[in-house]
């Protein structure tokens, strides 16, 4: 009786709230796990002229809240995305997954994306203020976490919303792609990456001289790609590191 209650109460306020964000006929599916006491639901937003699926989690007390910026170019990371999203939630963290390269955008014979890695910070930035308008997100803390080009692109937004994000977990990123952008990092970053290829890690690691003295950044080896995540059996060691991480800078679960 209490979840039809709970799933009640979510319909009533996105009815309430307007739909704002939604554009017409947009599917609204909400899911209650009362076992794990977690919300789940899926939006279709339109944010910059492109529509958006976002997975949201709410975990009962939550103890922030982890957008997760999507790498479109990559399909094992956004699966292992997924992975990773589950042990936070699990942990008490909401989680807000979402399609942060549309599908029109893939060059399917390169898989690479056409837009910069600016444009995907820029989208970050957009979904990151769209969650902090939703009732069940409000007031809580938050955090980034991406996956090889979302790893640049969280990182591109935690410059931008310095006031905002507490944390970034960064898994895969190539530093070399964000110039300047570095020196905007406020958020302290757990920098992740496989070790296969240690004079590509050190020349990475160079770069955190661009970071502002007074960022806290740490650098983890997981695996042997430079992405970790595009090797299954890495996304629960990642997910470990990235939960400890976070739960050092938002907190933990009651």
């Amino acid at each position: 009786m209490q979840a039809n209650e709970n799933v009640g109460a979510a319909l009533a306020y996105l009815v309430a709230d307007g739909l704002r964000s939604l554009h017409a006929g947009t599917m609204v599916h909400i899911m209650l796990d009362t076992t794990l006491e977690i919300e789940r639901k899926t939006l279709q937003i339109r944010l910059q002229n492109s529509h958006f699926d976002v997975h949201v989690t709410v975990p009962s007390d939550a103890v922030g809240v982890v957008i997760f910026a999507g790498d479109a170019a990559s399909l094992e990371s956004t699966a292992a995305n997924v992975s990773v999203a589950e042990m936070l939630s699990e942990s008490g963290f909401a989680t807000v997954l979402a399609d942060s390269g549309v599908e029109e955008e893939l060059n399917f014979h390169t898989r690479e994306l056409c837009a910069g890695v600016e444009l995907q910070g820029s989208r970050v930035v957009a979904i990151t203020d769209w969650a902090r308008m939703q009732e069940e997100l409000r007031g809580l803390p938050m955090a980034y976490f991406g996956a090889g080009a979302g790893a640049e692109s969280a990182l591109i937004a935690a410059g931008k919303r310095p006031e905002v994000i507490r944390a970034v977990v960064s898994c895969g990123a190539q530093l070399s792609r964000l110039g300047n952008s570095l020196r905007a990092l406020a958020a302290p970053v757990l920098f992740v990456t496989g070790g296969e290829d240690m004079d590509f890690v050190v020349n990475e690691m160079s770069r955190l001289r661009l970071l502002p003295a007074s960022t806290v950044r740490e650098w983890q080896v997981i695996g042997r790609r430079t992405d970790p995540l595009e090797e299954p059996e890495m996304a629960e060691s990642v997910a470990v590191a990235a939960r400890s991480w976070f739960e050092g800078h938002l907190g933990t679960a009651r």
